[in-house]
């Protein structure tokens, strides 16, 4: 049964069309956002990677001493090449140009350089905290600067590529937004359209029984959305990595200085991974939320009203406490660039996994009335719902 309805959902024209509509949007969203990074001089950009790709990989002395001189040469003459003319034996064609990059570059070579002293710096402020507030009534002070103190435990990074621009990767979101459309157009009438074509009457005289159909209902429209938002999600990725010629997947993630503080200190590479993860789950959130939205209307319209109504509330509830829910999950900026802590019963938690925690509880207990309401609705409304 199962295979049956991921294969209808498939072949779906409406679902199909939508998903190519999509893709199509988000490639030029993507490409007006990446167009703006890299900017209209193709000379500019290729001179950039070169001097980058000259400098990339493990961080030594020489190649430090090299850009410092770079950079102190480019802020002493800024000024003084800004008029020159064009200048073929430079890397981007003129001498400003170059300085600009060169300035760039130290400013970033110089933040990894720094970073194992600012870890330091920050375990060694956690660890004070420790001993200060060691006793009794200091547990959970002590607590969460024991987490503080494993979390930079150890950290600096070795190798150096260019990471300013992994930022234009992780701050799009808009794809999100597509999926979530998607997700609303093919959840809002799973279960309200069976009744307004009276075909719940036709379900409940089959052998499987309407508890299974539910059941069924639900895993399979998940499966269809997920498999959608993967494709959008590696859409943009893939696009955004080779636009951007982005290398460095093996750094570690606070590699990235806007990421300097964050929680995961593990390679990007994987990051991504869990990130899209995280994307699922909370999108996983939305299907329910709409699926739940169908079950509790008898026509497809109603599910349309209570679905908008759900979703409006749902990010009410974002708005008011970014933890509470899932759609935090859905932003990799919010949930990941710092290491915040919340106290969740008098004891401190990462804030990413206690969202997480948060998120997997409200969508267990979403399914759970869905499966409640399809299955025990007479019960429930004090009528048959067919």
């Amino acid at each position: 049964m199962l295979r049956i309805e991921i294969k209808k959902a498939f072949s779906n024209k409406m679902y199909i069309s939508l998903l190519v509509i999509a893709l199509v949007i988000n490639a030029f969203y993507n490409y007006r956002n990446i167009r703006g990074t890299i900017g209209h001089e193709k000379e500019d950009r290729q001179g950039k990677l070169k001097i980058y790709e000259e400098y990339s990989g493990v961080i030594t002395q020489n190649k430090a001493d090299e850009v410092t001189r770079l950079n102190n040469e480019a802020v002493e003459n800024e000024m003084a090449v800004s008029g020159l003319p064009y200048n073929p034996d430079t890397y981007t064609g003129y001498k400003y140009g170059d300085y600009q990059i060169y300035m760039e570059l130290y400013e970033q070579m110089k933040y990894m350089v720094e970073y194992k002293s600012f870890a330091e710096e920050m375990c060694g402020i956690a660890e004070q905290n420790i001993q200060r507030f060691g006793g009794e009534n200091g547990e959970y002070t002590v607590t969460k600067n024991e987490i503080i103190r494993d979390t930079f435990e150890g950290r600096r990074v070795n190798g150096f590529s260019n990471m300013i621009e992994f930022d234009e990767l992780f701050s799009y979101n808009f794809s999100s937004l597509l999926i979530i459309f998607i997700a609303f157009v093919m959840c809002i009438d799973a279960f309200s359209g069976d009744r307004e074509t009276k075909m719940l009457a036709v379900i409940l005289t089959t052998k499987e029984g309407y508890e299974k159909r539910t059941a069924v209902k639900i895993i399979s429209r998940t499966i269809v959305v997920w498999t959608f938002a993967l494709l959008l999600y590696l859409q943009e990725t893939i696009y955004t990595v080779m636009a951007l010629h982005l290398s460095g997947f093996g750094n570690k993630l606070y590699a990235i200085e806007t990421f300097q503080y964050t929680s995961f200190g593990g390679p990007i590479w994987l990051f991504m991974i869990i990130n899209t993860l995280c994307k699922l789950l909370g999108m996983l959130g939305f299907i329910l939320l709409f699926l739940l939205a169908s079950s509790l209307g008898k026509r497809i319209l109603s599910s349309c009203i209570y679905g908008i109504i759900a979703f409006i509330g749902i990010v009410g509830l974002y708005v008011f406490n970014s933890y509470i829910g899932f759609v935090r999950l859905l932003d990799t900026e919010l949930n990941f660039k710092q290491t915040d802590i919340i106290d969740f019963m008098g004891r401190p938690y990462k804030g990413v996994y206690a969202n997480i925690v948060f998120a997997s509880v409200l969508c267990v207990a979403m399914f759970a009335l869905i499966m409640l309401i399809e299955t025990k609705g007479k019960k429930l409304f004090g009528r048959e719902r067919v």
